[in-house]
């Protein structure tokens, strides 16, 4: 067997300059995909707002798209981008907004044409704004809703006091419903000038061309100046001699904190790097202190993290935040201010240091995996002084970085915690203000400052050969050389299935591998197994402890994660190429030889039965759940994944073990790598691990019960069926659909089609439901296939005054497709769009070693993801209907609502409830 070398990536050819009008320019152009990113960064945020028009730069943001002097009608420009397979969309922050699209390389002058129209000859249509106004309105009602950007919002009010980064971004109710087009397009000629402006692209394009499309375009936007501004960091940090406690109450499951204290003044100051090695070694990842011991081992919380924010304009401030039990919260917030101390007062280690470098160094090369990422990587670096260079002088930095200047960072928190110059937010439910309030949370501080501030002063892999007798055989797909199939039949009749797409682009590989099993392998009564025994598998092994573990993969900048599916098993490892071979005998040792120690299992039991309390907090998992039973009733494919919470109480590490033993009597496994990787040395590790796990299989376990077969599908119901679940917030959420097509059925394809018709920014959904009624912020179409049926569903949230409205208009939508072929212009617009999300998909590694796997152990062919272009094509507007028609006509509505008490719900009788189109 030989190894392929792959595609070999062209030298790129980049271009710095400032167009004409004062627009600066960067232009790359790269090869390895046949696709573009085209990127303006507007130097303009809520930073720039006067009092009458906060939240008027992200209002602007969402105006920009809705019609142009060139494109006027409303959505025109979103079906351009879609209808070429592209996608388009925009963000904004407190100091710039971001307008982007990615799209197939045929697409880069037109995108380009199209994003300095957004930028430059917006309409701003008064009805338009009306419309969009509402919709804004619902965007600010979610974020209320959600307890962490309440707990965002008031940490950032409270820490920049007096400062515009006090204020949020996407503005307040009654200030932003008093925008009109006057005012809107008074901020709009002030902010959005070309010297205010930078344009960045890259892609598959030739950079003289571009740059000379650019000078074209530059022409029609006149130059002009910058207004003053006051961005200056003369704001001063406000100097606390006492910490600043704040409670925000809500229907709240889980306790959430923020904890801070001023940090580096500023991104480009010269002590930032040393704040972000004092941040990670803290709190960045499995191995670093907080979640080792504050999470791990003291079990105090559902998850950890260290922070540090370091804006541009102002200072900047660093802590901790973290979930975790009412009853455990104040215990964790201590510990974690011990942390810190002890991180003060002893330093890191070498091995700490030498661990945040790799993990920066791998950050760095796989955000330059994609196109989008190079260009967003390059992009926030143009906003700095540095330009081109910040990225490579700050990684410069950052390996100058000392023991002794991450120690003093520790020790500049701490003198901040010892003088009382602290800002603490959390957010807990009432009912636990006992347990947790501002007098006590103040208290807690204060005593473990007194404790630290003592505590400060006082004295005191090597390759396996395979033992294989039959060689593998090897098939290369007809639709693409690079990719390989091999296969092996192993002892006792077990075959391995390894697929290959080999690319030398970038020094990182992504590796997948899978077997058929399911829920279906799991007892109702503990739902929940197969996510446990998926956690448990990377929680230690024969060979290394959980900390081993853990660390070890972070020293190599590696990551190993386990998951269960409804109809699979699998764990994913994406690595360094030079790091790889011992990275993937980690994996197989995870699968071969876990642990499945009684200490972790009490850990991830704990934690599951957490994660379970705080969705109660989340409108969408509770939408989840209740939509499970509707479309599958007592069927294994309607059970939540991670179970309930009784179900994981019935679960015992007996049966975790056991279930372990079962999953290596899997009769197929299915390999799959790419990137840049030895592809011989890689099958003869796993197939000489996986022989041996072969000739060990027990073949009286079979007696347990049915093994790798798929449970009867259910079949779809035929009466209606409703569910309701009360979740006090202001928002309602709705979806609507019914039972869908398989895996295999070649129909899912045209629904697939239909979805994205239905869906989009140019979508009829949005267009409508959106755009014209103003609905909603969030609303959508999605299926999802499976091995023994599937789901085809509209979602929309909106006011809950507005629920039967909202779900007319989805039900309406759903019925008119049925019937009605969609339009030449849609049919376009949608193919394009979904091929162009799978163009943007296929770019990272991880994406191309799940399809090589999925395609496989689903028995669609190790290729099949390769043919998708050629099956959206074939589609055809009939094909689209009749897919939707067939599904309508077999069985009636499942409608889920999760909403405040007051939210209008239909009962089964009413007329929501049946479907109305005239069937051909």
């Amino acid at each position: 067997m030989s190894t392929s070398s792959g595609p070999q990536q062209t030298p790129s050819t980049d271009l710095h300059t400032t167009l004409s009008n004062g627009c600066e320019c960067y232009l790359e152009q790269v090869d390895f995909a046949p696709l573009v990113s085209l990127q303006m960064w507007v130097k303009t945020g809520s930073m720039d707002e006067q009092p009458h028009e906060y939240g008027m730069a992200h209002v602007l943001e969402h105006m920009l798209f809705k019609g142009t002097e060139r494109f006027p009608k409303t959505g025109e420009i979103a079906q351009r981008v879609e209808s070429a397979g592209g996608d388009i969309n925009a963000y904004t922050t407190f100091d710039h907004t971001v307008f982007y699209i990615n799209a197939p390389r045929e697409f880069a002058m037109q995108g380009a044409e199209l994003l300095f129209d957004v930028v430059g000859s917006s309409l701003l249509d008064q009805d338009e704004l009306t419309r969009e106004l509402e919709v804004v309105v619902e965007e600010i009602r979610r974020s209320r809703d959600n307890p962490s950007a309440r707990l965002s919002h008031t940490l950032f009010n409270k820490v920049f006091d007096g400062h515009p980064m006090a204020r949020p971004v996407i503005g307040y109710e009654d200030v932003v419903k008093s925008f009109n087009r006057e005012n809107l397009m008074a901020f709009y000629k002030r902010w959005y000038v070309p010297a205010n402006m930078t344009f960045v692209a890259a892609g598959d394009f030739a950079s003289d061309e571009m740059h000379q499309w650019a000078e074209t375009l530059s022409g029609r936007l006149p130059k002009s100046t910058i207004p003053e501004r006051n961005w200056s960091m003369s704001h001063a940090q406000p100097l606390r001699t006492s910490p600043d406690c704040t409670l925000i109450h809500g229907p709240y499951q889980e306790t959430r904190l923020q904890f801070t204290v001023p940090a580096a003044p500023c991104l480009e100051d010269d002590s930032t790097p040393a704040w972000d090695m004092f941040a990670s070694i803290l709190g960045h990842g499995d191995s670093s202190r907080l979640s080792h011991n504050i999470k791990d081992e003291a079990q105090l919380v559902t998850a950890i993290d260290s922070s540090l924010y370091t804006p541009r304009f102002a200072y900047g401030f660093a802590g901790f935040g973290f979930y975790a039990r009412s009853e455990t919260a104040l215990e964790a917030l201590t510990a974690s201010i011990f942390e810190i101390a002890r991180l003060a007062k002893e330093g890191p280690s070498h091995a700490e240091l030498q661990r945040v470098l790799t993990s920066a160094k791998a950050e760095r090369i796989y955000a330059r995996e994609s196109i989008e990422g190079l260009v967003r990587t390059v992009g926030g670096n143009l906003m700095t002084n540095a330009k081109l260079e910040f990225d490579e002088r700050y990684l410069a930095a950052l390996k100058k970085i000392s023991v002794d200047e991450v120690r003093n960072c520790a020790l500049e928190v701490c003198r901040h915690i010892i003088a009382g110059g602290v800002f603490c937010v959390a957010a807990s439910n009432e009912e636990h203000a006992t347990t947790i309030n501002e007098t006590n949370l103040k208290t807690t501080i204060e005593k473990a400052a007194t404790q630290i501030d003592a505590y400060l002063n006082s004295k005191n892999g090597r390759l396996t050969e395979s033992t294989s007798t039959l060689l593998p055989k090897r098939e290369v797909s007809g639709r693409n050389s690079n990719v390989v199939h091999h296969t092996l039949t192993l002892p006792k009749g077990v075959e391995l299935s390894f697929n290959t797409r080999l690319s030398n682009r970038l020094p990182v590989t992504s590796h997948v591998l899978v077997w058929r099993w399911g829920q279906h392998e799991e007892p109702q009564h503990k739902t929940g197994l197969n996510s446990i025994l998926a956690q448990m598998l990377t929680r230690g092994t024969a060979h290394q402890s959980y900390r081993s573990f853990v660390t070890e993969l972070e020293d190599m900048g590696a990551s190993i994660s386990a998951f269960s599916g409804r109809d699979l098993f699998g764990l994913r490892l994406d690595a360094l190429s030079e790091v790889q071979p011992r990275a993937l005998k980690m994996l197989l040792d995870c699968l071969t030889c876990p642990a499945l120690a009684d200490e972790q299992f009490e850990r991830i039991v704990r934690e599951t039965e957490e994660v379970l309390v705080a969705q109660k907090d989340s409108p969408g998992s509770r939408l989840g759940r209740l939509t499970g039973p509707l479309y599958f009733k007592n069927h294994h494919y309607g059970r939540p994944a991670l179970g309930t919470l009784e179900s994981v109480a019935n679960i015992t590490l007996e049966d975790v073990q056991r279930q372990w033993q079962r999953l290596l009597l899997a009769d197929k496994f299915v390999l799959s790598g790419a990137g840049n990787f030895d592809s011989e040395a890689t099958f003869e590790m796993v197939a000489s691990e996986l022989s041996q796990v072969a000739r060990s299989k027990d073949e009286r376990l079979a007696g347990i019960g049915p093994l790798n077969a798929a449970q009867a599908a259910p079949a779809p119901g035929s009466e209606p069926a409703v569910g309701f679940d009360e979740l006090n917030r202001e928002q309602a959420h709705i979806s609507l659909g019914v039972r869908g097509y398989t895996l295999s059925d070649k129909q899912r394809t045209a629904l697939e089609v239909g979805c994205a018709i239905l869906g989009g920014q140019g979508g009829r959904l949005f267009m409508d439901l959106r755009d014209a009624q103003s609905l909603a912020y969030s609303v959508g179409c999605s299926q999802s296939p499976g091995v023994l049926g599937g789901t085809f569903s509209a979602y929309i949230g909106t006011a809950a005054a507005k629920s039967r409205q909202a779900l007319m208009g989805l039900k309406a939508h759903l019925e008119r497709i049925a019937v009605e072929h969609p339009s030449r212009e849609e049919l376009v617009r949608a193919k394009n769009s979904l091929l162009g999300a799978q163009s943007l998909d296929s770019q990272h590694h991880h994406y191309q070693a799940t399809q090589l796997s999925m395609s496989d152990i689903y028995g669609l062919g190790y290729d099949n993801f390769l043919g998708f272009r050629e099956r959206i094509e074939a589609v055809t507007a009939e094909d689209v209907s009749n897919s939707v028609r067939q599904l309508l006509k077999a069985q009636p509505p499942r409608i889920a609502v999760v909403g405040p008490a007051n939210t209008w719900v239909p009962q089964s009788d009413d007329e929501l409830c049946q479907w109305k189109f005239s069937a051909p």
